[in-house]
């Protein structure tokens, strides 16, 4: 295991953890989670400035401030997301993968 020290944020095997206790910051994936969409919606949005994050490397940290708690993803392109892959094509694509 190779650990890169970033102040209080280090990668390990491509999964970055935080001291959330002092930088109050979520994952990508623990920001979607939150706020029910895509990773890639997250991503989208601190590339657009959106939501306040930092980029470490290849990954993101998300702020969790007032701009985060703020922000709401597009609803009708999260739903027409969900609806794509949950056709019985798209089951098949993911069984097969």
């Amino acid at each position: 295991m190779t650990y890169l020290f970033l102040d209080k944020i280090f990668l390990d095997n491509n999964k970055i953890f935080l001291d959330k206790r002092r930088f109050r910051m979520l994952t990508t994936a623990e920001a979607a989670k939150i706020k029910g969409c895509s990773v890639q919606a997250i991503i989208d949005a601190l590339s657009q400035g959106k939501i306040d994050g930092e980029k470490f490397g290849w990954a993101w940290a998300v702020k969790e401030n007032r701009k985060f708690s703020e922000w709401s993803p597009m609803k009708v392109r999260q739903e027409s997301g969900r609806a794509r892959w949950s056709t019985p094509k798209a089951k098949k694509a993911r069984k097969s993968a």
